[in-house]
């Protein structure tokens, strides 16, 4: 993710790790926690909730999206026939970490976010 598609602004969000993966087709993702973008690095006390922002934008339906916390699935959500999701609210940190999201489609092509590194304090 850069502000700009300039040379320094491509690499500058490639060292910062503001990207994603997918599985070829061109689906958007966005993950924020906390309001920082995907590949940042927070530090929060034990306990704290972080709010949360997805939002996904497929070439299909989406078939489900997943908060995946240090290799452990999390909340998952299922759909059935939008090709667009919004999704707010708040995640409970206990533990130092990594968070992502991983989203599939109805046609099985997915999409996977930078983590964000989370340091429990």
């Amino acid at each position: 993710i850069a502000p700009q598609l300039t040379r320094e602004a491509i690499f500058d969000g490639l060292y910062q790790r503001r990207c994603y993966a997918t599985t070829g087709t061109r689906i958007y993702l966005d993950f924020r926690l906390n309001g920082k973008l995907m590949g940042s690095e927070l530090n929060v006390p034990r306990g704290t909730s972080l709010p949360y922002e997805i939002v996904v934008a497929g070439t299909d339906n989406l078939a489900k999206i997943e908060f995946i916390q240090n290799q452990r699935q999390g909340t998952v959500w299922t759909y059935d026939g939008s090709d667009f999701v919004r999704l707010e609210g708040e995640l409970a940190i206990e533990e130092s970490g990594w968070t992502y999201v991983r989203v599939t489609q109805t046609d099985r092509n997915m999409a996977w976010s930078s983590p964000i590194w989370i340091d429990v304090t």
